[in-house]
């Protein structure tokens, strides 16, 4: 007998968790205004990334091998995967959740290449320092 009043707890928690899920409702659609802003956003964005991404590659080539490399590498590979992926689709997009999936995948890329940005200063520091002395 013991064990039928934790068997009940647990179809009780079970049977109100499944009824927490059915009600629960998907996030509202964003506004046609709302997904244009959006959009203005993530190209505004793109433009600043891609120019950002080509003096990096370019920085990042002139220094040849330095202890940090395959760090930069897989960086700027995920920021420059990023734009080619979003670039010539973002027009074609209507779902206000790929839109912000966009928005949150170019602002990822921004944060890897602004990690490339600082690891290039330190190392531009080291080889001042080390000439230096």
């Amino acid at each position: 007998m013991s064990w039928i009043i934790p068997v009940l707890l647990i179809a009780a928690i079970i049977s109100m968790a499944s009824l927490a899920r059915k009600n629960q409702k998907e996030p509202p659609e964003m506004s046609e205004s709302d997904k244009r802003e959006l959009k203005h956003t993530i190209r505004v964005n793109l433009t600043i990334l891609e120019d950002e991404l080509s003096r990096l590659n370019s920085e990042v080539e002139s220094l040849g091998d330095f202890p940090e490399k395959a760090e930069v590498d897989a960086r700027l590979e995920f920021a420059n995967k990023s734009v080619a992926d979003i670039s010539p689709v973002l027009n074609h997009v209507q779902s206000g959740q790929e839109i912000s999936q966009m928005l949150r995948t170019v602002f990822a890329a921004m944060n890897k290449s602004t990690e490339v940005r600082r690891i290039l200063i330190q190392k531009e520091t080291e080889l001042r320092n080390a000439q230096e002395n």
